[in-house]
């Protein structure tokens, strides 16, 4: 007699001594509390708890040692801020000085924030300090000669727009403070606002912020509907309420223990890793539905015990290899570049574990205590007819198969990797809106900072060097959205030339315009005291320049490709400085091509492990064969189906949408698992060995894909896009993946039972 599986007499001694079992998952789930909050004592400073909970930090993200990341920090310890946020504001009448005093207030209510320094029209060096109505005709008429500064004050048909350029220190820009950007300056606005004035701000500070409230959101809201839809499944298919919590307490025991141990090592959710959350609940109910399932159907006609004990004997195997496919699939993602990832893969795969081992453990003292259910439970969903219908047209089954196939590669062809920010939010969002007001009043507002670098002495005219770097970026960039403007480029030389255009300064400067030579020193003191924000430093290592350049937030590619060509425009306008291209959206636009790439190549790594696992599981190449088609077909379908959808659309696959791939094709065999081992088991691949197997593992089968996919689509419901296409994209994959277990599987069993004999094994 074979020795039952080591889970199931693991099960087996948990419901003989239930309540021993119970005390120690309760001293589990206190420990894992002390040592989560542990962490949360420890954090520092009035954000230090929300950092620790969730953080988009590109060092979160990425981790510590990209090139694009230090280049940033090198930036930032030369110049300090890079935030820099576009305000519009929008008047629609004449302007006069009154309307001057109201900009005045509104920027230095902005100012009073720490870290914040507010820059706008009346802040240039000609700006009237004793205003009247000859001062403001003199200034529009000066203002008008200095094509750097058009943006700050201008006027529109129907009235006039003005820019509140908004610079942020570093130490105000971590990012919780990113959060706080667009709802402070809203309340700022609302105290200074005149009726029927509009303002509207958008910036890399500001959408990062939106985007990490975006995934605090998504945990807050999500998580609980996840486990909520869970709930209404186990109680639609156990009806009793003792069953109910017996499978519920297992799923977050196990999913307790898991976010208590990523919170307590020191790690943080964010845009990436938040999906670990709803995949251990969802996938990790889906993984031990099994047992109660095949402990509801054997409970009808056997006592407790013994029910429970043949549905640990027979589910044990299965639901181990379906654990060990989905976990090697996650642990495959060990391989990446991106810390985030590598959290994900590690997290997901241990808290599918755990949760598992809940069920295994918890489940079955629950189910003693309570006594079982004292009446048969409904019966599940029995897919054996589809099955058997299936197995009898299998040419029918298997040539629509190969048309679907055909039109999904083609839909393959036509995907667009990679994404912008501000696809991330759906179009009724205040952040999508306050980005189309922002561009259609002041065009770019997402800036690149292209960095200069000589060593003392050898920068020359360092003003006249850099006013030739901005020409050349004005007229040789291509920006997808439109050609960049004069007034998209800031630098030493842009501001020199509005210095000159004051009065007073024509001994400072040349007949050109800018400011001589000799006097840039004084130059940089005025505009730093003035302005806020470092535009040259001298440090051990030379002189460094920043030319910042504002775009119309391109998508992260064509932003890359932007970069490369900024870079060798940069050189080439000047040859004899050493040239870097940084900033926070540049870095961003790095770090989600960099993701993208990397979850691509995690995915092929994860269906090299599958596929091995596979074969090692079935222990039959004839069978492995046959798993193929029913598992390649969901993915390949959904990812074609989303390319020709997305491309369309005018949309592109982000790097969250890449990770459903990785995160299903783990997910997906698991079925395929039990239906394949359990023909194995008979030796039989007739119609009726696949009509038995589906009547014995169907329900089970059934219950976990409405599991997988209904707990999936709740992040459908999400105003965070990513969240949208990862839900949305990864229930579809499973509903599909259903239908190839029912339709696709039992056809190409049907072929392989024609290739031999009826009670072979393979």
């Amino acid at each position: 007699m074979d020795m039952p599986h080591p889970l199931a007499r693991l099960a087996r001694w948990c419901a003989a001594h239930p309540a021993l079992t119970v005390a120690v998952h309760l001293a589990l789930l206190l420990a894992a509390g002390v040592y989560a909050g542990q962490r949360l004592s420890q954090a520092e400073g009035p954000n230090g708890v929300a950092l620790a909970l969730f953080d988009n930090s590109p060092e979160r993200v990425w981790g510590e040692g990209s090139e694009p990341l230090q280049q940033y920090h090198r930036f930032r310890d030369r110049f300090g801020a890079d935030g820099i946020e576009l305000i519009a504001v929008h008047a629609p009448d004449t302007l006069d000085v009154d309307d001057l005093d109201v900009l005045d207030r509104f920027a230095d209510s902005l100012a009073e924030e720490p870290g914040w320094s507010a820059f706008w029209a009346g802040d240039l060096p000609y700006a009237p300090r004793e205003r009247s109505d000859g001062s403001l005709a003199v200034f529009l008429e000066t203002l008008d000669q200095d094509p750097g500064a058009r943006r700050l004050l201008h006027a529109e048909d129907g009235g006039w727009t003005a820019g509140v350029l908004l610079v942020l220190a570093p130490e105000v820009t971590d990012d919780v403070s990113r959060r706080a950007i667009a709802p402070t300056i809203r309340s700022r606005w609302d105290e200074v606002a005149p009726p029927g004035w509009t303002m509207a701000s958008a910036g890399t500070p500001s959408l990062f912020g939106a985007l990490g409230s975006a995934v605090v959101d998504s945990m807050q809201v999500n998580l609980p509907v996840a486990n909520g839809v869970v709930l209404l499944l186990a109680a639609w298919a156990f009806r009793r309420p003792w069953m109910v919590f017996a499978a519920m307490a297992a799923l977050l025991q196990g999913e307790a223990l898991v976010l208590a141990a990523f919170v307590g090592s020191g790690r943080s959710f964010n845009y990436v890793s938040c999906y670990m959350a709803i995949c251990v609940v969802v996938v990790g109910f889906a993984a031990n539905i099994h047992l109660f399932a095949r402990y509801t159907e054997l409970r009808r006609g056997k006592p407790h015990a013994q029910a429970l004990a043949q549905a640990a004997d027979g589910i044990a195997g299965p639901v181990t290899a379906s654990l060990l496919t989905t976990s090697g699939a996650m642990l495959a993602l060990a391989g990446a570049e991106q810390t985030a990832i590598v959290e994900f893969g590690a997290f997901s795969a241990g808290g599918i574990a755990a949760v598992l081992l809940c069920a295994f453990t918890l489940g079955p003292a629950l189910l003693t205590l309570g006594g079982g259910p004292v009446a048969p439970t409904p019966r599940l969903p029995d897919p054996s007819a589809i099955g058997a219908w299936a197995w009898r047209n299998a040419g029918a089954v298997l040539t629509g198969t190969a048309l679907a196939a055909a039109l999904a590669g083609w839909g393959v062809s036509r995907l667009a990797l990679g994404s912008s920010v501000e696809e991330c939010f759906t179009a009724d969002h205040p952040v999508t809106r306050s980005v189309q007001e922002v561009r259609a009043r002041m065009g770019a507002f997402s800036n690149m900072e292209v960095v200069l670098s000589w060593p003392k002495g050898g920068a020359g005219d360092l003003v006249r060097t850099l006013r030739t770097v901005e020409d050349a970026l004005v007229t040789g960039l291509t920006p997808e959205r439109g050609p960049v403007q004069a007034g998209d480029v800031l630098s030493l030389a842009g501001a020199g030339r509005a210095f000159c255009l004051a009065p007073g300064t024509a001994f400072f400067c040349a007949p050109d315009g800018l400011p001589k030579p000799q006097h840039t020193a004084r130059l940089m003191d005025r505009l730093q005291k003035r302005f806020g924000l470092s535009l040259v430093t001298v440090d051990e290592d030379g002189v460094h320049a920043r030319v910042s350049v504002l775009l119309d937030l391109p998508e992260a590619r064509a932003s890359n490709d932007l970069a490369a060509q900024a870079e060798v425009i940069a050189r080439e306008a000047a040859p004899d400085a050493r040239i870097e291209v940084t900033g926070f959206g540049p870095l961003w636009s790095s770090l989600e091509e960099a993701i993208v790439d990397d979850l691509l190549r995690s995915f092929l790594w994860s269906a090299g492990v599958v596929a091995g696992l596979l074969l090692l599981l079935l222990r039959s190449v004839r069978l492995w064969a046959v798993a193929l088609p029913a598992n390649a077909l969901p993915l390949l379908g959904v990812a074609g189906t989303g390319g020709a959808v997305l491309v369309f659309g005018g949309m592109h696959v982000n790097s969250t949408a890449a990770m459903v791939l990785t995160v299903t094709i783990g997910i997906i065999v698991d079925d395929t698992l039990f239906f394949l081992l359990g023909l194995k088991r008979r030796g039989d691949f007739s119609e009726a060995a696949v009509r038995d197997v589906l009547r014995e593992v169907g329900p089970g089968i059934v219950l976990t894909s409405l599991c997988l996919g209904l707990g999936f689509a709740t992040l459908g419901a999400s105003s965070f896009v990513n969240a949208q296409v990862v839900g949305l994209a990864s229930a579809t994959v499973i509903a599909v993946a259903l239908l190839g277990d029912l339709l696709v599987l039992p056809a190409c069993v049907r072929v392989l039972a024609a290739t031999q004999s009826p009670r072979s094994t393979p």
